[in-house]
């Protein structure tokens, strides 16, 4: 298999997304109104019932809610999916020019959602499999020296999560940019095309996600300060202060909320256009082709 070229993919990336955000604000900003209208009919009373039941532990308090969370959930993988195949197209060069709205459950979109699920399928059989045969050396392990099976369970742990993090990156990266251009599912393709590439695609994605992550860090630290670091939920909290916590991030985004959902808006809309971007870009170069044009 051929190599990505780093450089060129980041470029082509980081050109694609601004130079076509108005575009992929055009195709997005329809499906993203739908996840915030779902958040605020769906997520927030969820999110009021959990923390009703944290003050009170009446399971009672919960009644319908637990429904709401996989609706919402849902909503925002098919939303989101629906946009991600547009912008595909896009990067590829199968679909420009100007668009202003965007919705579609055409046969990619459910192809994409397949492609995921097939995906977390896979590596929950991976992780299973790995801490079946792992539990079963530790064991053997064991027989002998008590010591021994710890190291195994120790070395062979790391071992399995770092082997799940390369398959997964290499199953990951070209996932959209195979689903769209060759109209079928195959995570094997992918997976296949990026052989001799974990490194570069680890650079290109940490080239994309950490100065976007950085700037929206630091806008969000502006806005709304040290407090909000405050309210993170840790494991040993109590019901009582899993629910005041709760009640504070809630007070905290409220007062927010105006600079914060456009935050959200365009940093979605700019990781939109670079994965797309990248995706595309790396895709082309593997298969031989040229990146698409810009709209």
């Amino acid at each position: 298999m051929g190599k990505i070229p780093v450089g060129k993919t980041i470029a082509y990336a980081y050109s694609f997304a601004f130079g076509n955000i108005f575009n992929i604000l055009g195709v997005a900003w329809f499906p993203y109104l739908l996840i915030g209208v779902g958040g605020y009919f769906l997520l927030m009373p969820y999110i009021a019932a959990v923390q009703q039941f944290m003050t009170s532990q009446d399971m009672s308090s919960l009644g319908t809610s637990f429904l709401l969370l996989p609706v919402f959930v849902l909503l925002a993988v098919v939303c989101i999916s629906m946009v991600t195949v547009e912008v595909m197209k896009e990067a590829l060069g199968m679909d420009p020019g100007r668009k202003f709205f965007h919705f579609s459950l055409d046969k990619p979109v459910w192809r994409l959602i397949g492609a995921y699920l097939l995906l977390i399928l896979i590596m929950i059989g991976l992780g299973i499999a790995g801490a079946i045969v792992l539990g079963i050396l530790a064991f053997i392990a064991g027989t002998a020296d008590a010591g021994l099976a710890v190291a195994v369970s120790s070395i062979g742990g790391v071992v399995l999560v770092l082997a799940m993090i390369l398959v997964a990156v290499r199953l990951v990266f070209l996932l959209p940019a195979v689903v769209v251009a060759e109209n079928h599912i195959s995570l094997k393709r992918g997976y296949h095309l990026t052989y001799g590439n974990f490194w570069r695609i680890v650079g290109i994605v940490l080239a994309i996600v950490i100065p976007i992550a950085l700037v929206q860090s630091a806008i969000q630290m502006a806005v709304f300060g040290p407090d909000l670091m405050a309210t993170s939920i840790m494991p040993n909290d109590s019901p009582e202060d899993m629910a005041a916590k709760l009640q504070m991030l809630q007070t905290e985004l409220k007062s927010g909320l105006f600079i914060l959902v456009p935050l959200w808006l365009i940093v979605s809309i700019i990781n939109l256009g670079l994965t797309a971007g990248a995706g595309a870009f790396a895709y082309k170069a593997l298969t031989g082709g040229s990146a698409g044009t810009k709209s």
